[in-house]
């Protein structure tokens, strides 16, 4: 019969528009002033962080529109992690791990360099690239590494120090860092998060900053179900305690507009976590201007009206 969701009737968003307006009114304010390709400043690569989310909620409100549930939150996962690691390097605000964070396909180039075999021309540029990079940059990894000793025994007068192969940082490297790029899980990276925000902002504890957080790793597990292969995603409104299902994937516009809503906590936590890379003076204008554009839109402002603190608090339930 076809694709169930080409039978369905177009959903209609709810919030879409007033989002895409809140978002390209931020973009443009951001643009004045980082807009640039010094990524090295925490503000311009967050800004780069910032407007990504942007494009991924742009794409979640198209597949809303005809009804892919399954896409809509597939995409969802990813707007979580940017959003987690946006406020990571929003709060850390550290050169360096911009840096790691930039050159981070260096690593990933050399760990598949034998996966370019139809450009192998790219493979001696990588491998040069990467073993520059890690000898100039990993320079605290290699004293964290216990030293390979030496099995000769060295004349007393003239003792060497134990030298760290290349091989043994390489598989240090690789061993810490393949599965991410600040070598830290999701969840340690939320927790870092937790420990920064009480740092810097305790005041911020009293608005449930953490609870926010231990939402989006709800989010964040709850999501992995439709990136990855799982029953939830194959099988159409699984309902895991009477172990049934439906035959056709077909959302309702109750279901759909659960989506949407998390689209709206989405965009403002990308604003707030941008903001957090700011001076306190620069970031307490842009929330206000993003308090100023949501006012003005009804839909939004309802939702925000409401739900107590919605805004910085978003509900912890799976979908």
């Amino acid at each position: 019969m076809g694709i169930d969701t080409v039978q369905e009737q177009t959903y209609r968003s709810l919030y879409k528009s007033e989002l895409l307006a809140i978002a390209a009114k931020i973009a443009e304010r951001v643009d004045k002033d980082y807009a640039s390709k010094d990524w090295n400043q925490t503000p311009v690569l967050c800004r780069y962080f910032l407007i990504t989310i942007f494009e991924i909620i742009r794409a979640c409100f198209g597949c809303l529109e005809i009804r892919n549930r399954v896409a809509q939150e597939i995409l969802s996962r990813s707007i979580v992690e940017y959003n987690i690691d946006l406020h990571y390097l929003a709060l850390k605000d550290d050169i360096k791990l911009n840096r790691r964070f930039v050159n981070y396909y260096k690593l990933w180039l050399y760990w598949h360099r034998d996966k370019l075999k139809y450009h192998r021309e790219y493979i001696p540029w990588s491998e040069e690239q990467y073993q520059a990079y890690v000898l100039d940059e990993f320079q605290d990894e290699m004293k964290n590494m216990k030293p390979k000793q030496k099995t000769k025994k060295q004349p007393k007068e003239k003792p060497e120090k134990p030298l760290i192969s290349v091989l043994g940082l390489d598989q240090h490297i690789k061993d810490k860092y393949m599965k991410s790029w600040c070598g830290m899980n999701f969840p340690q990276r939320i927790e870092e998060i937790e420990t920064l925000i009480s740092k810097h902002y305790p005041e911020r504890l009293q608005y449930n900053d953490t609870p926010k957080l231990r939402g989006y790793l709800l989010y964040f597990y709850s999501y992995s179900n439709y990136t990855h292969p799982s029953p939830f995603a194959v099988l159409p409104n699984l309902a895991p305690k009477p172990s049934d299902f439906d035959l056709h994937h077909g959302p309702t516009d109750d279901q759909l507009q659960t989506c949407e809503e998390f689209l709206i906590q989405s965009l403002y936590y990308a604003v707030q976590a941008f903001a957090d890379s700011l001076t306190s003076d620069r970031s307490s204008l842009l929330m206000g201007h993003m308090q100023e554009l949501v006012s003005k839109s009804p839909n939004t402002n309802r939702y925000f009206s409401d739900g107590a603190n919605r805004a910085i608090s978003p509900r912890n339930e799976q979908h």
